[in-house]
């Protein structure tokens, strides 16, 4: 069993600690403010606050949990990723206007 699943598998056992409690802790722990955590992993700043208010009967989609649950078990290689994955698709973007 990987990182990653370990991870999962913790969350799923602490069910009595909603996914806000678990998202707004690991955004916390690494001393980041919502804009901050929101832009190095482009999650869109609205979906983060829904995430951690306590009390919403809205849960993320599976896309959403693992994303938190990557990050939760290596920050820095999510964060170099989606870097990296932002900086291909703007080169693509820009490849594909210069052909036009």
């Amino acid at each position: 069993m990987d990182a990653v699943d370990k991870t999962l598998q913790r969350n799923e056992e602490q069910a009595a600690h909603p996914f806000s409690d678990q998202v707004r802790g690991i955004r916390r722990k690494l001393n980041l403010t919502q804009e901050e955590f929101c832009a190095r992993f482009g999650i869109p700043l609205a979906n983060l606050r829904n995430w951690e208010q306590t009390g919403r009967s809205t849960r993320p989609d599976t896309a959403a949990r693992l994303l938190i649950a990557m990050i939760a078990v290596d920050p820095e290689r999510v964060a170099n990723i989606i870097a990296t994955a932002s900086r291909q698709s703007h080169k693509e973007s820009q490849e594909v206007k210069g052909a036009a």
